[in-house]
């Protein structure tokens, strides 16, 4: 692929997004309990299931600022945002399927999933449009 233009020029709304959610995603399981927003697990599965898919994200998100579009760099960017959200999303399933036992409310298990759906979303239509492309 060729560099078809400045690095990130773009890209830098979708990396705002896909970064802005990583970072929802690294702080939901800390800053949600003073807000009522808490589901029971230990804090090494909020660190796996939050933690490290979000900091994934954030890194992605920070290569689509420094690869040029429709590059390899970008590609791969939106690649590790993609696992990162599917990460995410396939950790959460069943907390959706918990929904009204152990405490689970519609606002944890929402607050807790969406985050991963839309980065992977956003990252795979992404994708999709540079394959078009090429």
């Amino acid at each position: 692929m060729e560099h078809a233009g400045a690095p990130g020029a773009t890209r830098a709304p979708l990396a705002a997004v896909i970064g802005g959610l990583g970072l929802l995603s690294i702080l939901t399981p800390y800053a949600g309990p003073p807000i009522g927003i808490e589901v029971d697990v230990s804090s090494q599965v909020e660190f796996v299931d939050h933690v490290l898919p979000g900091i994934a994200a954030v890194l992605g998100a920070l290569g689509l600022v420094a690869f040029a579009p429709d590059s390899t760099g970008e590609a791969a960017s939106l690649g590790l945002c993609f696992l990162a959200g599917l990460w995410m999303t396939t950790t959460h399933v069943p907390l959706l399927f918990d929904i009204g036992d152990l405490g689970v409310t519609w606002a944890d298990a929402l607050v807790m999933s969406v985050p991963g759906m839309l980065v992977a979303g956003l990252a795979l239509w992404s994708l999709v449009g540079i394959w078009r492309r090429a």
